[in-house]
């Protein structure tokens, strides 16, 4: 059976969103590498009762800039 390509949605957070939100939210600069760790974390822990959104991203970047 051929897929409608109406069949799945794909949404896509990047490391540069991760460097940008945590510049403009919290005036941190992270490196390319900190922020694929801060990815490697969310896609770890993601729970898909609630997705992943800014509200995400702010909790990963917080919790890692502690350890």
């Amino acid at each position: 059976m051929k897929k409608n390509k109406l069949d799945t949605i794909t949404i896509t957070w990047s490391k540069d969103d991760v460097i940008q939100r945590a510049k403009e939210s919290y005036d941190l600069t992270l490196t390319d590498d900190e922020a694929r760790e801060i990815l490697r974390q969310i896609v770890s822990s993601h729970d898909c009762n609630i997705g992943i959104n800014w509200d995400v991203l702010d909790y990963h970047i917080n919790f890692y800039m502690k350890n």
